[in-house]
C-alpha cells in the first residue's frame, strides 16, 4: 500500500475523532454551534448560547482562545470568534488527538476565565 492510500484509508478515524471531540465541547455554554467537514470543522464562540448572540468583535474572544492554546502546543487561528480546525490530512492518530485535548481543555477551562475577565 503506498503512502497516499494509507492516508485516505486512515481518514475515517480521524474524522471519527473529530467529531467526538466536537460532541463533546457542543454543550458547552459559550458554544454557539460546531461545523464539521471531513477533516475540517469550525467553533462558533458565542456571549449567549441560548440567543446566539456573538462577543463584540473588540473582545477578540477567538484571538485571545488561540493565544491561550499556543504555549499547550497548539497553533490554531481563529476567523473573528470561529475557531477554525484544518489539521493536514497526514497527521497521524495519537497527535490529533493531543490537538484536539488541547482545544477542548482551553475551551472548558480557560473559556470561561477569558470570558470573567471581560
Amino acid at each position: 500500500m503506498c503512502i497516499r492510500d494509507s492516508i485516505i484509508a486512515s481518514l475515517p478515524e480521524k474524522v471519527s475523532l473529530i467529531k467526538n471531540a466536537l460532541d463533546r465541547i457542543d454543550s458547552l455554554d459559550y458554544i454557539g454551534d460546531v461545523r464539521q467537514c471531513g477533516m475540517m470543522a469550525g467553533i462558533e464562540i458565542v456571549k449567549d448560547k441560548a440567543a446566539k448572540q456573538s462577543f463584540p468583535c473588540e473582545e477578540t474572544i477567538g484571538a485571545k482562545l488561540c493565544a491561550a492554546m499556543r504555549p499547550k502546543g497548539a497553533m490554531m487561528r481563529p476567523l473573528g470568534d470561529v475557531v477554525v480546525l484544518m489539521p493536514p490530512v497526514a497527521i497521524d492518530p495519537p497527535t490529533l488527538s493531543e490537538l484536539l485535548d488541547i482545544v477542548t481543555d482551553t475551551l472548558e477551562n480557560d473559556l470561561p476565565a477569558i470570558v470573567e475577565a471581560l
